[in-house]
């Protein structure tokens, strides 16, 4: 019985041993869900809900989206210049990693839709009173939709003798995105 329960003991410290073990490649950065190893090292990961809300991407500019559109916005004002913010539309990317340069040719927008799965590139021109103008780049890339679950709801305000329910089917309140600070698109 000894015997039995030494062999069953050593097997289950050696299955331990197999199943507690990974290699590198399987996580890229350790503890960072959401993360690929494509991604760069200075991946930032963020919510964007559907609401118009301005969240900060940077020092001095902010990323909103409305009606399931993005909007770019400079808050760098000042004595010494002003800055401008346009978006590019990249197309279906696998990831951020994927999102190397700017098409040429195409249009810098101020509004451009949300797509899961498509990268985008976010510039900021600097115009300094006097000076030259310089750009700024960011990319990002839509992970996927943040989606709400449908839900009924009771009104007990409602004048009809009886609390009225509403009803909501649910639907897109806003977007996982993956950004990278100070990218330099290649040529």
């Amino acid at each position: 019985m000894k015997r039995l329960i030494s062999i069953f003991s050593c097997a289950m410290i050696v299955a331990l041993l197999f199943t507690n073990c990974t290699k590198d490649d399987d996580y890229y950065y350790s503890g960072n869900v959401g993360l690929d190893k494509d991604d760069p090292v200075e991946t930032v990961i963020i919510n964007i809900m559907n609401t118009g809300t301005e969240y900060p991407i940077g020092a001095d500019v902010t990323l909103s989206m409305k009606d399931n559109n993005f909007y770019g916005k400079s808050t760098s004002y000042g004595y010494y210049g002003y800055a401008n913010v346009t978006l590019n539309t990249i197309g279906a990317v696998k990831g951020l990693g994927d999102i190397t340069s700017v098409p040429t040719g195409m249009e810098w927008a101020e509004e451009v839709a949300a797509i899961p799965g498509y990268g985008y590139a976010l510039k900021v021109t600097e115009y300094s009173y006097g000076g030259a103008a310089t750009n700024k780049y960011i990319r990002f890339y839509v992970v996927d939709w943040i989606t709400s679950s449908a839900s009924t709801s009771v009104d007990p305000t409602s004048t009809t003798g009886q609390n009225a329910t509403q009803t909501s089917s649910g639907g897109i309140i806003g977007v996982v995105i993956k950004y990278q600070l100070n990218w330099t698109p290649q040529q």
